[in-house]
């Protein structure tokens, strides 16, 4: 935990490094690193996640827009795997994507758009203390399509 907060804090695209402009980046890094990782749970959602994240900033023109791509890249390699129940991406995998989309955003956002994100992930993971995720998702007609699409099991 400490090395992820550390990591977060070095890697703070933010400019000027202010102290608010930093804790919000480190929120963003952290937290939707261990979101990402909390959807982890069902071949595939992890990586779907990360896709419908990253995928569309993909076109930006800029640090975040390369970021967002070796990220795509990545997800959309590892997928065929994951859905198959060959290979799965497990903590280190799942964290590791969720922070590079967690500084992919920092970096893409503005100080609103941040602000915004970052409290996005903080409800999401008060939220996974209360609420189980999956019960959610299967409980939703259009999430549990998703969810399910490209699995070979259900």
């Amino acid at each position: 935990m400490l090395g992820l907060a550390a990591m977060s804090v070095a890697s703070s695209p933010s400019r000027p490094r202010r102290p608010v402009r930093v804790l919000t980046d480190v929120v963003l890094v952290a937290g939707t690193a261990n979101v990402v990782n909390l959807l982890d749970l069902r071949p595939g959602r992890a990586l779907k996640a990360v896709l419908l994240v990253a995928a569309p900033m993909t076109v930006a023109a800029s640090d975040a827009g390369d970021a967002a791509a070796v990220v795509t890249g990545a997800s959309l390699m590892l997928l065929p795997a994951d859905l198959g129940e060959r290979e799965m991406l497990g903590d280190c995998g799942a964290n590791a994507l969720g922070a590079v989309v967690g500084w992919t955003l920092a970096a893409h956002l503005g100080p609103r758009g941040r602000l915004v994100a970052a409290t996005g992930i903080v409800g999401l993971t008060l939220a996974s203390e209360r609420v189980s995720f999956s019960r959610v998702i299967e409980s939703n007609p259009a999430l549990a399509f998703l969810d399910r699409w490209g699995r070979h099991s259900t």
